[in-house]
């Protein structure tokens, strides 16, 4: 599992870095989501032949998905980067570098932990910002691998 995330404008992570706060605990983290693998099955006369060539990473996708996640910066910074049709970011898992496009961003606001953080508050102000978290499905569209 990843030790962390982040996205950014250029491979050395110092220009316009958004960086998730956690590997997904309640979610899901599939670096090879649709990844192919290449090769083929032949028939012969011992049974068969199994020629691997390994995953194919050109134009694939990674799922990221978590519940109770994100922060409200975090949200207003990926959503930036993902109406920004067809640009391409940087993405580590902190193992892998891969040049993304934001294919898909899905944030939700977690109202179970707003609900909680509003009853919580004792004279019906909208709850403190440690309340209001989000839960989120993204999905990345590989375009190179850089590590």
């Amino acid at each position: 599992m990843a030790t962390h995330f982040k996205i950014a404008a250029n491979a050395a992570f110092t220009d316009n870095c958004t960086e998730f706060y956690q590997d997904p605990v309640n979610g899901e983290y599939n670096p090879r989501y649709q990844w192919p693998r290449r090769g083929s099955i032949l028939p012969c006369l011992s049974g068969v032949q199994i020629q691997d060539m390994g995953l194919d990473m050109q134009d694939r996708k990674i799922l990221i998905r978590d519940n109770y996640a994100l922060k409200q910066s975090h949200v207003d910074a990926l959503q930036a980067k993902y109406e920004q049709k067809g640009a391409e970011w940087y993405f580590t898992d902190g193992v892998y570098t891969f040049r993304v496009v934001i294919w898909d961003f899905q944030p939700t606001l977690n109202t179970r932990a707003w609900f909680k953080g509003l009853s919580l508050a004792e004279d019906g102000d909208p709850p403190a910002d440690r309340y209001i978290w989000y839960n989120y499905e993204m999905t990345l569209l590989v375009r190179g691998v850089i590590t």
